[in-house]
């Protein structure tokens, strides 16, 4: 009994460790790119010869943020599925697959932005218009998008393991809902994303996930490795 209490332990501190790896990440990201945008403006996007003479290395500090987003993803999902029981296998199994599409395409739109752009300036400014995030109709706002889109249906096929709170679950789908909601404007209007409307919505989406996350440690708040 003692063992099972233990593991139980290790596994509740494990979710509590990938909320707060995810909260961090969600404040920390949009608060760089304020800061960055306060000692080296980057100007709307007006065409890609502005954009290059406007860049620098370091408008890739944001994006970093996003690796540790996914990874707090990641662990989180993986925590989640830890903890589900027999009867919630297909879901789980569901989310899986699920957040490995998320991070297989939001890990390409990382390294892409923060690693490879700046390298091909002086090569092919075409690819580097097609990629960079700065530019409205990149493609990898579609990848960003869709992948995110997976994410939500990730935390929607793990809400279920949170059923000891009907908030949290509710919480966990409105996510879901909201995400690929986003992935499908998306597809009738890609520049949306950039557009004020598409700002309030990515505002309003980290405050939300803040919440959840802050809302689940709090649920579990008293676990540690030794119960």
């Amino acid at each position: 009994m003692e063992s099972l209490n233990r593991s139980s332990g290790v596994k509740l501190y494990n979710l509590k460790v990938s909320c707060l790896i995810v909260i961090i990440a969600t404040v920390l990201g949009p608060l760089s790119v304020l800061i960055v945008q306060w000692f080296e403006p980057l100007p709307p996007w007006n065409g890609i010869n502005q954009y290059v003479s406007s860049y620098h290395k370091v408008h890739s500090i944001s994006i970093l943020f996003g690796f540790v987003l996914l990874i707090g993803f990641v662990k989180f999902i993986a925590a989640s599925i830890s903890l589900g029981e027999k009867d919630q296998k297909g879901h789980l199994t569901a989310a899986i697959i699920y957040t490995a599409i998320y991070g297989t395409l939001a890990g390409f739109n990382y390294i892409v932005n923060s690693s490879y752009i700046h390298h091909v300036f002086n090569e092919n400014l075409d690819v580097v218009e097609i990629l960079t995030m700065n530019n409205p109709k990149s493609i990898c706002w579609s990848i960003e998008m869709y992948s995110y889109g997976f994410l939500g249906l990730a935390t929607y096929s793990i809400a279920p393991v949170f059923r000891a709170s009907a908030t949290i679950v509710n919480m966990l789908k409105i996510n879901g809902i909201a995400s690929v909601t986003g992935a499908l404007v998306t597809f009738f209007k890609l520049s949306w994303v950039l557009s004020p409307v598409g700002m309030i919505a990515y505002i309003g989406w980290n405050i939300f996930i803040v919440l959840t996350m802050v809302l689940i440690i709090r649920k579990y708040k008293s676990a540690t490795n030794g119960e």
